[in-house]
Order: C-alpha cells, then structure tokens, then sequence
C-alpha cells in the first residue's frame, strides 16, 4: 500500500503531514484519506501492527490513522481499545482489513485455477477452521502464526462496535477495505469473547433469573454487537424487523 518502506511513526504530531502522506500513499488511499479526515495538530499516523505504539501516544487526539492491516493484530480488542482511550469524544479513527471475500480472491488469482483452489482450502482450514477449535486455537493465536488472521467485515465492525466505535464510511481500494469510525462511547464487550464455533449466551430464565446458555454460533462472531448498524442501514425503527 505504502510507495516507499517508511516509519509513518516518526511524523507524529505533524501539521505537515497531509503533504508527506501524498508522497507515501497510494493514490486512491490519499483521496479516500484527505477527503473524510481534516488533519490538524492533534492527527496521529501509523503504519504499525504493535499496540504499544498506540499506547505511547502522549496524549488524546482528534484523529488516528493507522495503515497496517487488521488482520496482523494478535490481539485486536486490546488495539481497538487502546485507539479509544487516546480520541477525543467524537474524535476518528482510520483503519484497514483485509476480509474473507478479498482474502479468497486474492489467493484465487495468484495462480492457476489448479493450484489456486487446492491452495485457498488449505487457507481456509488453517486460517479460519483450526483457529476457532479449542484445541488448535492457541496455537494459532500465539505471535508466530497471528500474521495474516482471516478475519470478516463483520466480526472486525462488531469488535469496533463493542470498543465504543461508529462506522462513518468505507471504501475497497486494491482489493483492501478502508474504513473511518468515529469514537461514541466507551468499550462495552465482555471480558469473555466467544470467537469459537460452541458460544455461552445469558439468557433470562424462570422467574426472571438469569441463565447461561451453550449453543453452536450461527452467525460471524460479534455481529450481536452490530444491532445498531443494521437498524441504521436498513433505516429501520427500533425493535422492527430484519
């Protein structure tokens, strides 16, 4: 994505910074960039998969960009969480993934039909099966295999939902999703996330006493925390139906 290998770190809080990115960036990133965020003093860039780099930031800031995939974060509600606590109320946080969809593309044309295939079901057992099972889960977890996470438009706005984030606008650029949030709220997800294919649930039980529940996921994980987004999409009332 970057032009040129460059430490976007070392700009920091930067009042030119607008100018140096037009010279690190892709064309179309720049645009999509320059048009939805208005840089100033308190604009923070990265181009880091470290969330330490977050956390160092010295103080809160209208405005973080950083341009390192999602998908090489190993753990990525620690990231989201610590992009909130350093925006202001309101303030915007710029991002990018690559999801399922762009993930088997990607592979489907790298080669031949022949190899390609037998290639992108290899991925998506390694990648996306064995990392949700209990017993592989770890393993694929640990900082040697977190590079390269699949991981879905839906479960990546959902953790963002879950962090206190509000979608503002996205666009695929290279085969890459672009996405600008806007900090609302505090984070709101458990402690315990359920990213495996059996889930526990809370549930209201007799008398009004409440209950755990264990159930096969039947959607992507997170999306319980994307009502609202699809209420918004969908210019639907509260409480009607999908």
């Amino acid at each position: 994505m970057l032009r040129d290998f460059y430490r976007l770190e070392d700009l920091g809080l930067n009042q030119e910074v607008k100018s140096k990115l037009n010279k690190l960036l892709d064309e179309d990133v720049y645009r999509f960039v320059e048009n939805n965020i208005k840089f100033d003093d308190k604009t923070v860039i990265l181009d880091t998969d470290s969330v330490f780099s977050v956390e160092i930031i010295p103080k809160r800031v209208n405005s973080i960009l950083n341009f390192r995939l999602v998908n090489n974060f190993r753990w990525i509600n620690k990231y989201f969480e610590s992009i909130n606590a350093k925006l202001n109320k309101g303030g915007l946080f710029l991002g990018c993934v690559e999801t399922y969809s762009q993930r088997r593309q990607r592979i489907l044309n790298r080669f031949n039909p022949f190899i390609s295939y037998p290639m992108y079901f290899l991925d998506f057992i390694v990648k996306r099966v064995l990392p949700k099972l209990k017993i592989t889960g770890k393993i694929f977890h640990s900082p040697a295999r977190c590079e390269e996470r699949a991981i879905s438009r839906v479960e990546t706005y959902g953790r963002l939902y879950a962090s206190g984030f509000e979608l503002v606008c996205e666009k695929k650029i290279n085969n890459i999703l672009f996405f600008i949030f806007k900090k609302t709220d505090t984070p709101k997800y458990e402690a315990e996330k359920h990213c495996g294919m059996v889930i526990k649930l809370k549930r209201i039980g007799k008398n009004g006493k409440e209950m755990e529940v264990k159930k096969l996921r039947t959607m992507y994980a997170y999306s319980e925390y994307l009502q609202s987004f699809i209420y918004k999409r969908n210019l639907l009332e509260t409480g009607g139906k999908f």
